[in-house]
């Protein structure tokens, strides 16, 4: 998908609802896109620095331009709080009481893995960007689609750099406990296994959990050289580092790109 400097072009937007024509006599009526988004909770980070700004930012401008096939966007945009529960409801909301034409979102996996068979089940296009291979079916799911890289993508070059690049073979993994967290920790500790690395050790973490110590402590002692870490919470990313520099362990985290927001 086509991306200028400050969001989705106006041909990649026509493009994406294109199939949303209605008759003559709606064609004015908005283009009612749902917006699922963790503004607040423990993933909100990457929603709130990054995402959030950027489709609001799309929608003015395609707006500006005239909107889409001459249908303006109404974006219509629902606080999961980053939980999966309240994800399903706002969900079904805009499904049922706002009548959108299409989903963007959950922005993090752990919601979109409750949210996306009540959206199949609608028919409803889809469209986020979550990492869990197992979010995009064209046979379960064939209005689901998927905007950026798919979880074994982001193994395949976090392990590719760790065991081929920095060569380095005893690491740690850890995850949060979310949907997301549980799956990717699980399916590094494979590929890494797979791959000859030594797993030293292995954890899931509440995302909110203040203290890290004890997860650190315990990779530290099992002699991991390398700790990689899979979760979207900005929060206990930024945690983490803190705690690792409070003990004085000179060790390379790697992993998620929510190493790179900007509370981190």
């Amino acid at each position: 998908m086509s991306l200028t400097r400050r969001g989705f072009t106006l041909a990649s937007a026509t493009t994406l609802v294109s199939g949303l024509a209605r008759p003559a006599r709606a064609a004015a009526e908005p283009i009612r896109v749902g917006f699922l988004a963790a503004l607040t909770g423990a993933a909100s980070g990457p929603t709130r620095f990054g995402i959030q700004p950027g489709v609001q930012i799309a929608v003015e401008d395609i707006n500006a331009a005239g909107g889409v096939l001459g249908r303006k966007i109404d974006l219509i945009t629902r606080d999961t709080q980053s939980d999966p529960t309240k994800a399903v409801n706002a969900a079904q909301e805009l499904i049922t009481s706002q009548k959108v034409h299409v989903m963007v979102g959950p922005l993090n996996s752990g919601e979109t893995l409750a949210t996306t068979p009540i959206l199949a089940r609608a028919k409803m296009p889809d469209f986020h960007p979550c990492y869990v291979d197992s979010l995009v079916d064209p046979v379960k799911y064939p209005n689901s689609f998927r905007v950026g890289p798919r979880s074994g993508q982001l193994d395949e070059a976090v392990r590719n750099y760790v065991l081929n690049i920095a060569k380095i073979r005893d690491i740690a993994v850890m995850g949060d406990i979310t949907g997301y967290g549980t799956s990717a920790v699980a399916s590094s500790v494979a590929g890494f296994k797979a791959a000859g690395a030594n797993v030293v050790y292995q954890s899931q973490i509440d995302a909110t959990q203040p203290n890290v110590k004890p997860d650190l402590l315990r990779a530290q002692a099992a002699g991991a050289k390398y700790v990689v870490l899979w979760t979207v919470s900005a929060e206990l990313l930024a945690r983490l580092m803190n705690e690792r520099a409070q003990i004085g362990w000179d060790v390379p985290f790697i992993g998620h790109p929510s190493l790179g927001s900007g509370e981190v």
